[in-house]
């Protein structure tokens, strides 16, 4: 019945329905097709714009591989050792020993504790159990060990008053890192 009265159209008429139907049709594409086409280029935009921040990071760390790398190596230099533990607690001792000579502190009493083997590395603890010096040289020492290459660190200090009131009494606990580089080791399993 419809096709009935399309027929009774004129030519006009034909061509504005027509062009009607071009533009419904141009509009139904637009908001289906060309929506979603859209919608899935913003999505890649996005993604792209996240990858590009992504990757100019990732460049940057890149760039700041090599100096890391140098300063990695520059401190495993320092803190690497082939001693055995025994050598190592000794020159130790004898690095604190110099350090508090140095700064006018007398160590009264000086005694190691088991070295702690973690993960790559061998933790060296120096118990100080009394020493005695001016305050200005104790500070003095104290500053020198945290200055001292190689990982040293004053772990705990515990201070009284000494003898006369220019010195003062005390115990240190200083703590060292070192790095094996397992020839120790392999010489000590060739021995056996």
């Amino acid at each position: 019945m419809a096709f009935l009265k399309l027929d009774k159209l004129g030519p006009r008429e034909r061509w504005g329905l027509g062009l009607a139907l071009v533009f419904v049709l141009v509009l139904l594409v637009d908001r289906l097709v060309v929506g979603m086409v859209a919608d899935r280029v913003q999505d890649i935009e996005a993604q792209a714009e996240t990858d590009s921040k992504e990757l100019d990071y990732n460049h940057g760390v890149l760039r700041s591989k090599g100096p890391i790398e140098a300063e990695y190596a520059r401190i495993e230099a320092i803190l690497t050792s082939d001693v055995s533990d025994s050598e190592a607690i000794d020159l130790i001792k004898g690095e604190i020993d110099d350090l508090a000579r140095g700064a006018g502190v007398e160590l009264v009493s000086m005694e190691h504790r088991t070295p702690t083997a973690s993960a790559g590395f061998t933790e060296y603890v120096i118990e100080i159990r009394k020493l005695e010096a001016p305050m200005g040289a104790l500070l003095g020492f104290l500053h020198q060990v945290w200055q001292e290459p190689g990982m040293m660190r004053v772990r705990k200090v515990t201070i009284g008053p000494g003898a006369d009131d220019e010195r003062v009494q005390g115990s240190v606990v200083i703590s060292k890192i070192l790095i094996p580089t397992g020839r120790v080791e392999e010489e000590e399993s060739s021995e056996q």
